[in-house]
């Protein structure tokens, strides 16, 4: 955890960098997320939220994943919280995240 809030148009310029080919955003912005994934759509780059707490609404928007510590607590809800979203079971996955 640095507390650097990296700007949506510094993580464009990296995405476009051979060796840099995703980020853990941990701020909670969803707004920020879906523009980061928005406007790196034709790099290799992939997001990933940095927290359950925000996990459903990042997957929403096009992250691939989170990096959670919830997670090392609660592996199977979080995992199950993935996988709903992935099977596009959204109001399981909503029950799930609140």
């Amino acid at each position: 955890n640095t507390t650097v809030d990296l700007p949506v148009e510094t993580v464009v310029r990296l995405a476009k960098h051979p060796n840099i080919i995703g980020m853990k955003e941990s701020g909670g912005d969803i707004t920020k997320i879906g523009s980061m994934v928005h406007l790196t759509k034709g790099e290799d780059f992939q997001l990933l939220a940095g927290s359950a707490s925000f996990l459903l609404p990042a997957l929403a928007v096009g992250a691939v994943g989170g990096i959670c510590a919830l997670a090392n607590v609660l592996p199977g809800p979080v995992c199950q919280l993935q996988k709903l979203c992935m099977e596009n079971k959204l109001e399981e996955a909503k029950e799930l995240q609140v």
